[in-house]
């Protein structure tokens, strides 16, 4: 099984069970109480916590920035809607560090040749 199958399988049987915590026809939905809500909300915390910690720090990190490259355009599309300004002055900020990435290179290009 690949690791994010396996990922994903574990996402589901989580899902699944704090719905079945949640959604219990004896309680009212969203409302957890008593001992024994306490003690399925525990034990899901301790399962999750034992997956996390099997999950090495570079293969997370790595994970995480491929979930933020593949935000940032939904992201982007936010910010334009919500706070245009702000957004714009970002692009204009981004867009002169790397112009003057590329003439960096350009000039040590040049000086090497």
């Amino acid at each position: 099984m690949s690791r994010d199958a396996e990922l994903v399988s574990v996402e589901a049987q989580i899902r699944a069970a704090i719905r079945d915590c949640v959604n219990r026809t004896s309680r009212k939905p969203w409302r957890l109480g008593g001992i024994e809500g306490y003690q399925q909300l525990s034990a899901i915390g301790k399962y999750l916590l034992a997956q996390i910690q099997q999950v090495p720090v570079t293969e997370y990190k790595i994970q995480r920035r491929r979930l933020a490259l593949s935000e940032a355009p939904r992201q982007q599309k936010h910010r334009l809607h919500h706070d245009p300004v702000s957004a714009i002055q970002s692009l204009v900020h981004q867009h002169q560090e790397i112009l003057s990435v590329l003439e960096s290179q350009a000039l040590s290009y040049q000086l090497d040749s």
